[in-house]
């Protein structure tokens, strides 16, 4: 069973330091382990020698690339170029030596080494586990179905103001515009003391509740005063100690957006889940392929009982923690009363913390699957076939999940 909530950190493997490749022997069959680049061809100009070993301009460049952004701050430019280049021939002199000393041999070396060459690994599997996959349109729509409320074009608003220094100066304004028909960007230039907006006729331009104008002070503060303002030209109203007249030219309410206007953002926001879906479903797959055995104290069942796992599970804060903890009871008591409890508990949990219907349906399906005989496996297929209603909560206690068993 695998629990773990993993985020996928695809784009990190390129900030993993080439040392990685450095454990055990440091030659190779055509000579000294690279100090530079991807182990791939070089055919690019060399831009320097150290006794005789070469720096070419792609590994100038993709040493360059491992930089953090003040780093590379540092180095720009022509000059920087150069600079950087005899920061490399001072690697190279470094690295050599270290490897004459033969200081990867040293314990503590060769734990960075092999800690480095893991993360590189780790990361690179899951690179290549979901490298060129892309969810169907089908996936698509069905997880905008399934997260529509989230998709929503905000209401907005289009208006105009006459800002003045005294109620009177404002009165005057609102009497010249809503009474004697002058134009509201003639009276916005001739009175406004808001010297830039004065210069538009007082436009406000297009905003949405709560958001920024140019030009306005503290504008979120501002646009929740004036939002509900009728259209046409409103009395004048107070905001820090101003006066503003305001004209409502046009609005557009809020409204649910269609899945063509926010595809982008949709697949933006599934591609975590997604790429995570991939990765778990190969980690399980390969858990249940690969031949695992624990010795001594880390056995199953030589641990925590499955009783006191469960009331750890409840006191805990942390999802994950609680998740894991989850995890260990039914590796370790299969066979417990409270296994099947374990799983129901976790897919809730993993449903009410990150909406993860994917982790969810499969802790489900593993309890119908392996528990058929459960006081829960009703509830869980019932998960299954509604998880997409409002109203799933996470149990607290044994008690909790009972009752919700009990509700349906």
């Amino acid at each position: 069973m695998k629990l773990a909530h993993i985020l996928i950190p695809v784009a990190a493997l390129a900030t993993v330091m080439v040392l990685t490749g450095c454990q055990g022997d440091t030659q190779t069959a055509s000579g000294p382990r690279p100090i530079f680049g991807d182990g791939t061809v070089d055919n690019s100009r060399v831009v320097a020698q150290v006794n005789g070993e070469a720096i070419t301009e792609s590994m100038l460049d993709m040493r360059f690339e491992e930089l953090n952004r003040q780093e590379k701050t540092r180095f720009q430019g022509p000059e920087g170029r150069r600079m950087f280049l005899r920061h490399m021939v001072d690697e190279v002199i470094r690295v050599r030596e270290s490897e004459n000393r033969q200081l990867h041999l040293e314990p503590v070396v060769s734990r960075v080494l092999i800690a480095q060459r893991r993360e590189a690994m780790d990361l690179a599997i899951r690179a290549n586990l979901v490298h060129g996959a892309e969810p169907s349109i089908d996936e698509i729509r069905s997880y905008f179905e399934m997260h529509r409320d989230k998709y929503r074009r905000l209401g907005t608003m289009h208006a105009s103001h006459v800002e003045c220094e005294t109620r009177a100066d404002a009165d005057r304004a609102y009497s010249d515009t809503a009474q004697k028909n002058r134009a509201f960007a003639t009276v916005a230039t001739e009175m406004s003391i808001n010297k830039d907006t004065k210069l538009e006729g007082g436009n406000l331009g297009w905003f949405n509740r709560g958001g920024f104008i140019p030009f306005v002070k503290d504008s979120k503060e501002f646009t929740e005063l004036i939002w509900d303002f009728q259209p046409g030209i409103n009395p004048p109203v107070e905001y820090e100690g101003h006066w503003h007249v305001i004209k409502v030219h046009e609005r557009q309410y809020e409204r649910p957006q269609t899945l063509e206007e926010s595809y982008d953002r949709v697949v933006a926001d599934m591609t975590n889940e997604y790429q995570r879906g991939i990765i778990d479903d190969w980690m399980r797959a390969a858990l249940t392929d690969a031949s695992i055995e624990y010795f001594a104290e880390f056995r199953p069942g030589h641990g925590k009982t499955a009783k006191e796992l469960m009331e750890r599970s409840f006191y805990t804060k942390d999802p994950q923690e609680k998740l894991d903890l989850l995890a260990l009871l039914v590796d370790d008591y299969p066979e417990s009363e409270y296994a099947d409890d374990a799983l129901f508990m976790a897919g809730n949990v993993a449903l009410d913390t990150w909406g993860d219907r994917r982790q969810a349906s499969v802790l489900f399906h593993e309890l119908v699957k392996r528990y058929p005989e459960s006081s829960y496996a009703a509830d869980a297929q019932f998960m299954l076939d509604n998880m997409d209603q409002p109203g799933m909560v996470q149990p607290k206690s044994i008690e909790e999940l009972r009752k919700l068993s009990d509700q349906d």
